[in-house]
């Protein structure tokens, strides 16, 4: 790979992000406008944002290394992204922009009533988000760990993004996401065209071997869980709450959903013929490339991995930050700026204690989801005033399921399971409690 080439890619797209991200920072003062860009997102920088948080490094790397052991059948891993981000427009997505409310985790308050729910839901999904942030760390580690002085590079493109995170507020997440998702795009692009190309003239060496079947127990973790993230996803919620219409959101929502399931096809194509062309062991995305197109367009494909590491970070340190903001009274006279800073060195130092990218995630999203998905979802998708009681049974349950699949070997997949006793428990706590307050009403 050439060296030079992706460190010019790397280098100049971070510059330009501290160029943009920066602009106007210095007029931004209350939580609103920090946090939530007034909320005054239009539909293109909605469309961009999405598309820059929701494409990783873990997304392109993951969908590639799937392809090449599943082949095509791995389509259906970028599904559950796609259609989740569409649901998340056109459902959820209505009342978070309503203006009614700043983060998700309120609702345990203004819909069920209790404070200690919204501390526990809080916790759980700054943990979440905060884990998923150590993951790209890990991930942007592992990137440049194959380089002489990778460390430092790490630290150096680390702080630049801190830096155009803190001083621009959301706004200048989002003017930098625009700058990315653009390089992104046209970047693999790029690369999945020239590799289509070059690819027929190793047309005879190309293996036949079949690929493995497809297990039906991922399927889950590809699908159902990622879409019922979208409802629990701070970054994700902020997003809907900065939007300044409704319509804009619908729209951003559906658009962005597809690009991204047509954009995940190339890491699904790359990872297929990469398998059938035995390309060494690796980074089977770098590597494909490098194999059939050179070594200056694998620089460049490596470059987008790790803009796209580098702008799923900033959304997540700006979401982080802003769910404490609004949940511990406490640090509200904390400049904005001073938090960032905090996050972002934090990071890094829990950082390391990992090593395993997926495994992280995993552990990451799917607590959550078991635990807040199902109240949070009875909140936002229906008008239906559920029980505190219910909503405590839900959480205790799916929490303890999730847990508990760690210890003890189950047939399906922890996570659907843990999801469904939460569900189970919220219903049946829920027909319990309307059941004994009719005996009660009858009694009077």
């Amino acid at each position: 790979m050439n060296f030079g080439l992706f460190l010019c890619c790397l280098l100049g797209i971070q510059a330009l992000c501290l160029c943009v991200g920066r602009r106007g920072g210095s007029t931004v003062q209350d939580c609103e406008g920090y946090f939530l860009a007034g909320r005054s997102l239009k539909t293109f920088s909605l469309t961009m944002t999405f598309i820059a948080t929701q494409i990783g490094g873990g997304v392109l790397l993951g969908a590639a290394e799937e392809a090449a052991r599943y082949g095509y059948g791995v389509i259906l891993y970028p599904l559950g992204v796609a259609s989740g981000l569409i649901f998340l427009g056109v459902g959820p997505g209505k009342k978070l922009a309503s203006g009614s409310i700043a983060t998700v985790v309120t609702l345990f308050e203004s819909v069920y009533k209790s404070k200690k729910l919204r501390k526990m839901a809080f916790l759980l999904s700054a943990l979440s988000l905060f884990f998923i942030l150590v993951a790209q760390i890990v991930a942007l580690d592992k990137l440049f760990g194959v380089f002489t002085y990778g460390k430092y590079l790490t630290a150096i493109f680390w702080i630049t993004l801190v830096f155009y995170t803190s001083t621009g507020g959301f706004r200048g997440v989002v003017r930098t996401d625009i700058v990315q998702a653009g390089f992104l795009l046209i970047a693999v692009l790029t690369c999945a065209v020239s590799v289509w190309y070059g690819a027929s003239q190793f047309t005879p060496i190309l293996s036949n071997s079949v690929f493995e079947p497809l297990p039906t127990s991922k399927l889950p973790g590809w699908i159902f869980m990622p879409m019922v993230f979208m409802i629990v996803e701070q970054d994700m919620a902020q997003r809907c709450v900065a939007a300044s219409s409704l319509r804009r959101l619908q729209w951003a929502a559906i658009l962005a959903g597809i690009v991204i399931l047509l954009f995940n096809l190339i890491p699904l194509f790359l990872g297929s013929l990469g398998a059938k062309l035995g390309v060494s062991p690796g980074c089977v995305l770098i590597d494909t490339v490098a194999y059939v197109s050179g070594p200056s367009l694998a620089a460049i494909m490596a470059a987008a991995i790790g803009v796209a590491i580098l702008s799923t970070a900033d959304s997540l340190i700006s979401a982080v930050a802003h769910l404490i903001s609004e949940e511990v009274p406490q640090l509200s006279s904390l400049n904005y700026r001073y938090l960032i800073g905090m996050i972002a060195v934090l990071a890094p130092v829990a950082a390391l204690g990992f090593s395993n990218i997926v495994d992280l995630l995993m552990l990451s999203y799917g607590l959550s989801v078991c635990c807040l998905s199902v109240p949070l979802g009875a909140a936002l998708l229906t008008r239906y005033q559920a029980s505190t009681p219910a909503a405590w049974a839900a959480v205790l349950t799916g929490g303890s399921v999730y847990i508990s699949g760690y210890f003890i070997t189950v047939p399906f997949s922890r996570d659907v399971i843990a999801w469904l006793s939460s569900l189970t428990a919220f219903i049946f706590i829920e027909i319990v409690y309307v059941y004994i307050g009719k005996l009660a009403e009858e009694k009077v």
